[in-house]
């Protein structure tokens, strides 16, 4: 007797290897990132994993490993990492999905990255941390009353705030990271320049994209519930403080 497998029943077998990987891979971002895995709640993580795998098929990574790989670079770049003017150094593997075989696509992201991570972290994530400290102390307003010209300010902020990162991705890069997050604030939601300059620092640490990415939902709740910008500015301002003072443990007076 031979059995045959209907095309409805092929469908729901293969929806079910996906729902299992994506379980998985919940599971194994549970333990790699546990206090942001933790923050999101099983529903947002999962949401956030179902939108990372579909933005890795788009960009070719359909095989297991290389679109887990992906999942991951999204909790260290931001979601949309593959589209980040910062991160232009990978834009040449990630658009590449046509002509290249994904696994060797995956392996150069890697080498990539982790060439990055070394020179931009530090022994035991130095550089990191001190970035994180300078972020904790930097006033927007402080700052802009020294040097009025809010791009120009955020361009010296950024490499006063992490150097090593700045110095690796280079000036273009950051530069067109600037340019896009101040239009971007001041066409959705503030032309005020300590409100773009802190848009800016936040495109810088968590992504282009921050302001509607899956990974922080926090930020699209707090900029949306707030009609004034005054006040969702300074409550967006609060929580990155919090979400500083979790990160370095003791935070610096």
């Amino acid at each position: 007797m031979v059995l045959l497998i209907r095309p409805e029943q092929m469908q729901a077998l293969e929806s079910a290897q996906i729902r299992q990987f994506e379980r998985q891979l919940c599971d194994h971002l549970h333990r790699l990132v546990p206090r942001h895995a933790q923050v999101l709640g099983p529903e947002r993580l999962e949401q956030a994993v179902k939108f990372g795998l579909s933005r890795a098929g788009t960009l070719g990574f359909s095989r297991r490993g290389p679109a887990r790989f992906y999942v991951e670079l999204t909790f260290l770049f931001g979601s949309y990492f593959d589209t980040d003017p910062q991160y232009a150094l990978f834009s040449d593997i990630l658009s590449d999905h046509r002509s290249t075989n994904q696994m060797h696509r995956a392996d150069l992201l890697h080498s990539r990255v982790c060439d990055y991570l070394t020179k931009t972290s530090g022994a035991d994530r130095m550089h990191v941390f001190s970035a994180l400290e300078r972020s904790y102390r930097f006033s927007p307003e402080i700052s802009l009353a020294i040097e009025p010209d809010t791009r120009s300010n955020a361009y010296d902020s950024l490499w006063y705030i992490f150097p090593e990162k700045c110095d690796y991705l280079g000036a273009t890069p950051i530069q067109r990271l600037i340019d896009e997050a101040s239009n971007s604030c001041a066409q959705r939601f503030s032309s005020y320049p300590p409100h773009i300059l802190t848009f800016v620092l936040f495109s810088f640490a968590m992504g282009h994209r921050f302001f509607d990415d899956p990974l922080h939902p926090w930020v699209s709740t707090t900029l949306s519930r707030y009609a004034n910008a005054n006040e969702a500015f300074s409550h967006l301002v609060s929580k990155g403080h919090l979400y500083l003072r979790h990160a370095l443990g003791n935070p610096p007076d």
